[in-house]
């Protein structure tokens, strides 16, 4: 059974994961040697890290420098999977 959200939470949602792909675009962007992530798995990453709907702050500055924080985690930790590897 899914369970219903208020229309204005999923607009906020809407807006946040827009947000999150703009964000994790441009990170990827200015990627040396891109891996194996695309805009979209990363900002999945992302808002998995960060889990969403658990407590974001309501200030949309504060949010978007959680967002940001959490793709440079996901991309560091992929770097460093790679380095690894070799």
């Amino acid at each position: 059974r899914m369970e219903r959200r208020d229309p204005a939470e999923e607009r906020d949602f809407e807006a946040l994961y827009r947000e999150v792909k703009r964000l994790a675009a441009r990170a990827l962007a200015h990627e040396r040697g891109r891996g194996s992530l695309e805009t979209t798995a990363l900002a999945h990453e992302a808002l998995l890290r960060l889990g969403v709907g658990e407590g974001l702050p309501d200030e949309h500055a504060h949010r978007l420098a959680l967002v940001a924080r959490a793709i440079r985690h996901v991309l560091v930790d992929q770097a460093r999977r790679r380095r690894a590897k070799k």
